[in-house]
C-alpha cells in the first residue's frame, strides 16, 4: 500500500487516475487525478457499490456494467471504455482498467477519453457527410494502401463499380485488374511514389458488356503510419463518342470543300468545342501539319475577331441562334498568328437541334477576302486622301487638260473644279516664261519621267505664290497616260528659310564677335575691335564703320578707329567726328534708345548734323551707343555712301546684341589694366613697385643677361622735409626724383621705387664702365635741381653681377651698402 501511495505522484503527473479497493469492496486510496476526472473522493465513494450507483445513474447500463465487471474480475482483470456521470452531473467517457493483485487488492487505472470520444464522433459525422458528397459526384474515388490493397472505393453511379463494393475492399489491384490495365496502375503508382506528383492517365474497362473509357488522376498521400494513394477517375466515354462523331463530320466536310480551299468550322454548342479544317488554319497562319489539333471554345474563337468587329459578329450569331435569320453571314477581320488582321467572309447555319429545340450544332465556312477588302480600303484611303490632302492635287489628261482638282487645289487657286475643268495648265502658271515652263514639263513627263521643280503660280485674284511641283505620269494599256500633279505652296517656307538663314548669320556673327573678345589683353583688344567693326559692316552692308571714345577713355584706346570697305573713301577726320558727336540731339537719342538710325538725311531736323554728313556724301547712318553703368562712353558709327539703306528691325536687334559685348570687352580691359597698375605700379610715381621688380629679377637673372648691374639711390633729408614742410612737399620731391630717373635711363632698364625714399634700377647687359657713366649722368641731373625750390640730393651705389654663380641678392646688398657709403661721404 505504501508503495502504491509513493507512485501516486508519478501517476498524477501522467494524468492517470489511480485507486485501490480491498477484498471487502472498500476504497482504500484514490489519487488526485482520479478525483479530478470523476469529482468523487474516497469519502464520497466508500464501497465499490456506491461507485456503480453514482457513476451509472441509468439502471440498465449500471446492471450491464456490474455484471460484466464481476465476471471479468474473476479472471483477474477488467477493461472497458464507458460513459460515467461525474459528481458535477457531467457525462464523461473514461477508459477503466482493473487488475487483481496477489494480496486480494484491486488496482484501478482511470483515463479521461472524453475529448477522443468527441473527436471520433465528429470524424464519423464527417465521414458520413463525405460519403453523401462522394455519392453525388460523377467520379470514381479509390483509396489504396502501400501494398496496393483497396482501402475504400466510392462511386456516384453504381454501374461505375466494376464489382460489388464489398468484393473489392481489402483486395489487391492484381486481384481486380489484369493485363495492360494492371500495368498502367502499377506504373503510375511507382511514378507517384518516386516524384510525389499527380499522375494522369486514361484506361478502359468492360462494364455490363460495354467498353467504358476513364481519365484518372493518381496522388500519393503521406500519413503517420505509412502512405496511401488516392485515385480519382471520371467516365469520358461520352466525350470519346462525341469526338469520334466530330471527326467523322470533319472528314466529310473537308472532302467536300477541299477543292474550293474554304475554311470550315464546326461548333458543338453542348461541349462548346469548335473544330477547324486545314484551310482555316492556313488562313490564320498555322502550319496544318505541325498544328494537327487546333480546336477551341467559342470564347477563344471570339477573341480572334477584331475588337471593332466583335460586337457586330456576336449580334449576328445571336440573331441566327434565336431563329431571326436563315443564315449567319458576316465580313470581319480575324487575327493571324503573325499578329496581323485578315478579312474573311464567314457564312454558317445551325445544322442540329437538341431535344428541347435549342441549337446543338452550327457549321460554317470562311472565305479569304483579305485582298479584295484591302483593295477596297486602299481605294477609299486614296480617294479620301486625294480629297483631303494638304497639297493641291490636279489630274490632267494626255492633252494636259485639267480633269480633276481636289479641295486644296480649289482653295489654293481660288477656282472651283467646274471653272478649271478641261482648261490648260498654262492658265495657272505665272510669269512671261509660263509657256516655256509648260513645254519643259510636257517634255519631261512625255518620256515617262517625273518632273520636279519650283515655279511661280497665279491665283484667280491675280496674286502669286511660289509652289513646289511634282508631275507623275500614270499610264495604263487601255486608257493611255494621265498626269498627276501635286503642288505645295512653299511661299511661307521660303520666307521661313530666309529668316532662318538670317538667324544663322546673326548667331554666327555674334558667336564670332563674342569669341574674339574672350581672354584678350590691351594689345589684342584693338584687333578684336577692328575685326568686329568689319564683320558688322559686312552684315549691314555698310561701307565704313568706326569707334569713337570720349575723353575720359582716351587713355585706353585711341579716340578713333575705323574700318573702310574701299580705299577710295577718304578717312574720316577726327575733328568732324568730334563735331558730330558733340550734337546734343544725337546724344539724347542714344541715351534714350541706345541707337540712332538715319535712314534718309532729309529726315534730319538738325542742320549741323545734316551738313557734316552731306559733306562726306553719306546717304544713311547708324550710330550705336556703348554704355557703362548707364553712362555713354563710346559710339560705333556705320556709314552708307552708295545708297540709302532701308534696314528692318532684325538688323537693329543684332546691333543691340553686339553693343554690350563690345562695351563689356572695353570695360573689362580697363579694369584689368587698373588691377595690373595697382598690382605692379607705385601709386605716387607711376614707376614699377618692389613686387614687380622682384618678379622681373627672377625672370631676368639669367646667363644671357650678364653682366647685370644694380643701381640704388636714396634721397637725402626726406624725413626733415616731411617734418618741416609736410608730406605733400615730400611726395613732390619723390615724384621729381622718379621723373629724373625715367629720363636718365634706357627703355630696357627697369626702374622701381624700392622703399619710401629709395629707388633701384635693374640694368641688364651693362658693364661697370657703362653704369659709371650713367651714375655721372644722374649726378648731373641732380645738380641741375640745386637752383630749384625742391633740390634733390641723393646717395648712389652700384654693383655688377659678372658670373652666373653670383647671388643677385648679394649684388643688391652690395649696391645698397655702396649707396649708404656715398650718402655718408656727402654728409661730411
Amino acid at each position: 500500500m505504501d508503495q502504491i501511495q509513493a507512485f501516486s505522484k508519478i501517476f498524477d503527473k501522467l494524468k492517470l487516475g489511480l485507486a485501490v479497493i480491498d477484498s471487502e469492496g472498500s476504497f482504500l486510496f484514490i489519487n488526485k487525478t482520479a478525483v479530478e476526472i470523476t469529482g468523487y473522493t474516497k469519502k464520497d465513494l466508500g464501497q465499490i457499490e456506491n461507485w456503480f450507483e453514482l457513476a451509472y445513474p441509468d439502471q440498465k447500463l449500471r446492471s450491464k456494467t456490474k455484471e460484466r465487471f464481476y465476471q471479468d474480475i474473476e479472471s483477474g482483470s477488467y477493461s472497458n471504455l464507458t460513459k460515467i456521470r461525474t459528481k458535477d452531473k457531467q457525462d464523461k467517457y473514461v477508459e477503466l482498467r482493473v487488475n487483481q493483485l496477489e494480496n486480494g487488492l484491486l488496482l484501478v487505472n482511470l483515463l479521461d477519453r472524453t475529448e477522443n470520444h468527441n473527436l471520433t464522433k465528429k470524424l464519423a459525422e464527417k465521414s458520413r457527410y463525405l460519403d453523401k458528397i462522394v455519392s453525388n459526384i460523377p467520379e470514381v474515388i479509390i483509396l489504396l494502401d502501400e501494398q496496393e490493397r483497396f482501402l475504400d472505393i466510392w462511386a456516384g453511379v453504381e454501374r461505375e463499380l466494376y464489382r460489388v463494393k464489398e468484393e473489392i475492399i481489402g483486395k489487391k489491384i492484381s486481384e481486380i485488374f489484369s493485363g495492360e490495365l494492371l500495368e498502367k496502375f502499377r506504373k503510375n503508382l511507382e511514378l507517384a511514389e518516386q516524384s510525389y506528383q499527380v499522375q494522369s492517365f486514361e484506361y478502359q474497362l468492360e462494364i455490363g458488356g460495354n467498353i467504358e473509357s476513364y481519365a484518372a488522376r493518381l496522388l500519393k498521400i503521406d500519413k503517420s503510419k505509412g502512405s496511401e494513394f488516392l485515385v480519382v477517375s471520371r467516365n469520358i466515354s461520352d466525350r470519346y463518342q462525341r469526338e469520334k462523331e466530330l471527326a467523322e463530320v470533319k472528314e466529310r466536310l473537308e472532302l467536300a470543300v477541299d477543292g474550293a480551299k474554304l475554311g470550315v468550322w464546326d461548333w458543338d454548342l453542348q461541349s462548346d468545342q469548335i473544330s477547324n479544317n486545314d484551310h482555316f488554319k492556313k488562313m490564320v497562319g498555322l502550319d496544318a501539319i505541325a498544328e494537327e489539333s487546333w480546336d477551341f471554345s467559342f470564347s477563344d474563337w471570339e477573341a480572334l475577331v477584331h475588337p471593332d468587329d466583335r460586337e457586330k459578329v456576336k449580334n449576328l450569331i445571336d440573331d441566327h441562334l434565336k431563329g431571326k435569320t436563315e443564315l449567319y453571314h458576316s465580313e470581319h477581320r480575324i487575327k493571324t498568328t503573325s499578329g496581323n488582321w485578315k478579312w474573311i467572309n464567314d457564312i454558317a447555319k445551325v445544322s442540329k437541334f437538341d431535344d428541347n429545340g435549342k441549337p446543338a450544332r452550327m457549321v460554317g465556312i470562311d472565305i479569304d477576302i483579305d485582298k479584295r477588302k484591302r483593295e477596297e480600303e486602299e481605294n477609299i484611303y486614296l480617294s479620301t486622301a486625294m480629297k483631303n490632302i494638304s497639297d493641291a492635287v490636279i489630274l490632267k489628261n494626255k492633252e494636259f487638260e485639267i480633269i480633276y482638282l481636289n479641295k486644296q487645289a480649289e482653295k489654293l487657286f481660288g477656282y472651283s473644279s467646274a471653272e478649271l475643268k478641261n482648261k490648260n495648265l498654262l492658265k495657272l502658271i505665272a510669269g512671261e516664261d509660263a509657256a516655256q515652263i509648260q513645254q519643259k514639263i510636257e517634255r519631261k513627263v512625255g518620256k515617262g519621267e517625273i518632273y520636279s521643280g519650283e515655279l511661280k503660280n497665279k491665283k484667280k485674284d491675280g496674286s502669286t505664290f511660289v509652289g513646289e511641283l511634282k508631275v507623275t505620269p500614270v499610264c495604263t494599256k487601255n486608257k493611255g497616260c494621265n498626269y498627276v500633279s501635286i503642288l505645295r505652296d512653299i511661299t511661307a517656307r521660303k520666307t521661313r528659310i530666309k529668316k532662318l538663314r538670317f538667324q544663322y548669320q546673326l548667331e554666327n556673327l555674334i558667336s564670332n564677335i563674342s569669341t574674339k573678345f574672350v581672354g584678350i589683353d590691351l594689345k589684342s583688344l584693338e584687333g578684336a575691335l577692328s575685326y568686329s567693326l568689319e564683320k558688322l559692316s559686312v552684315f549691314l552692308q555698310a561701307e565704313r564703320s568706326y569707334l569713337y571714345q570720349f575723353d575720359d577713355y582716351s587713355r585706353t584706346l585711341s579716340k578713333l578707329a575705323d574700318w573702310r570697305k574701299t580705299k577710295k573713301i577718304a578717312q574720316i577726320e577726327r575733328n568732324k567726328v568730334e563735331e558730330l558727336f558733340n550734337n546734343k540731339d544725337l546724344i539724347e537719342e542714344l541715351m534714350n534708345k541706345g541707337y540712332s538710325y538715319i535712314k534718309d538725311l532729309d529726315q534730319l531736323s538738325n542742320s549741323q548734323q545734316k551738313n557734316i554728313l552731306e559733306r562726306d556724301n553719306i546717304k544713311s547712318s547708324i550710330y550705336l551707343g556703348l554704355f557703362e553703368d548707364q553712362k555713354l562712353f563710346a559710339i560705333i558709327a556705320f556709314d552708307f555712301f552708295k545708297a540709302k539703306q532701308d534696314l528692318n528691325e532684325s538688323y537693329i536687334k543684332t546691333l543691340d546684341i553686339a553693343a554690350p559685348i563690345i562695351a563689356n570687352a572695353i570695360i573689362k580691359n580697363n579694369k584689368d589694366r587698373e588691377i595690373q597698375r595697382l598690382t605692379f605700379q607705385d601709386n605716387l610715381t607711376g614707376l614699377y613697385n618692389r613686387t614687380f621688380l622682384a618678379e622681373e629679377i627672377k625672370r631676368l637673372d639669367q646667363q644671357r643677361q650678364l653682366p647685370i648691374s644694380i643701381l640704388i639711390t636714396d634721397i637725402n633729408g626726406l624725413k626733415e622735409i616731411n617734418d618741416n614742410f609736410g608730406h605733400k612737399m615730400g611726395d613732390e620731391l619723390i615724384v621729381k626724383m622718379a621723373e629724373i630717373l625715367s629720363t636718365t635711363f634706357r627703355d630696357e632698364d627697369i626702374i622701381a621705387r624700392w622703399g619710401g625714399d629709395e629707388f633701384i634700377v635693374f640694368l641688364p647687359q651693362t658693364r661697370k664702365p657703362e653704369v659709371e657713366k650713367m651714375v655721372e649722368r644722374l649726378q648731373r641731373a641732380f645738380k641741375k635741381t640745386e637752383q630749384d625750390e625742391l633740390a634733390i640730393r641723393a646717395g648712389i651705389g652700384t654693383a655688377v653681377k659678372e658670373r652666373a654663380a653670383q647671388d643677385i641678392n648679394h649684388i643688391i646688398n652690395k649696391a645698397d651698402k655702396a649707396m649708404y657709403e656715398d650718402k655718408a661721404k656727402k654728409k661730411l
